[in-house]
């Protein structure tokens, strides 16, 4: 009887003495053309302990299809058009050049919010229709409650 006792008191010290990381995007602009090169502002948020460990947020080409987009929800009337005609483009052969960019963040404080001002280089994402899809702790390296607020997309039209 005492053992499980001592357990139980343990697991309930560990719960309410624990907490977990969750990494979100909180928002996020479009990218903007300023001095040769391309820029996108991104506010990030760790709702948790100090993180010490590098994560890495990465910006790619979504280039989602319209079965895709109704499955993460991001087909309505204001951007039917645009994956109509993405796929109407990669019906005649045609696609946006994928890219990725990967960005480092490092010692993000215990319930820190951090705006990131990120340089995407002399890429232009509106080459055609412009699907980005935002993803924090990418490579999953941190334990998170909540691991789908990780993930954003902007979609906007070229």
């Amino acid at each position: 009887m005492i053992k499980h006792i001592t357990i139980l008191i343990s697991s309930i010290a560990f719960f309410y003495g624990h907490s977990q990381n969750d990494l979100l995007i909180k928002s996020y602009n479009s990218p903007v053309w300023e001095n040769e090169t391309t820029m996108m502002a991104i506010t990030i948020q760790n709702k948790g302990p100090q993180i010490n460990d590098t994560i890495w947020l990465k910006i790619a080409d979504a280039d989602l299809t319209i079965l895709e987009a109704k499955e993460l929800k991001l087909y309505n009337k204001k951007t039917k058009w645009i994956f109509d005609e993405n796929e109407s483009l990669e019906s005649n052969g045609e696609s946006d050049p994928y890219f990725e960019f990967s960005f480092p963040i490092v010692n993000l404080g215990k319930n820190e919010i951090r705006k990131l001002n990120l340089n995407l280089g002399e890429y232009w994402p509106y080459d055609g229709n412009c699907e980005l899809k935002l993803d924090i702790d990418c490579q999953q390296n941190i334990d998170e409650t909540n691991e789908k607020n990780n993930v954003k997309y902007f979609i906007a039209g070229g």
